[in-house]
């Protein structure tokens, strides 16, 4: 095989690794996580330390979205508008929010 056919190859193969592998990565809400707001609506939190959000939809109960964050970062979450908004930027979430459902915002502190 020469070099052209292996370096086509070696990235292919790396694709199909990093799809796969992301299909099947869950978010796990770690232990040590607490919950700082809940609700239907509009929820918002503001850390006063660096830290991971995680939003989880109450009908599932399971985290749905996780993003480290820091200290003072404003974390707003919009189901009627479908969006997840970090320090003013709109974050990209794989599961569409419904404006029905019921969202809990879970925070674990760095240590």
């Amino acid at each position: 095989m020469h070099a052209g056919m292996r370096f086509i190859f070696h990235c292919a193969a790396l694709l199909v690794a990093l799809t796969a592998a992301g299909c099947a990565h869950e978010i796990a809400l770690p232990g040590g996580a607490v919950m700082v707001s809940s609700g239907q609506g509009i929820l918002r939190f503001v850390p006063e330390d660096n830290g991971s959000v995680y939003l989880m939809d109450a009908a599932s109960k399971h985290p749905i979205y996780a993003q480290h964050i820091f200290r003072g970062d404003t974390v707003l979450i919009d189901p009627a508008q479908d969006r997840i908004e970090i320090r003013g930027q709109v974050n990209d979430h794989k599961q569409k929010l419904n404006c029905d459902h019921v969202y809990r915002i879970y925070f674990d502190r760095d240590s």
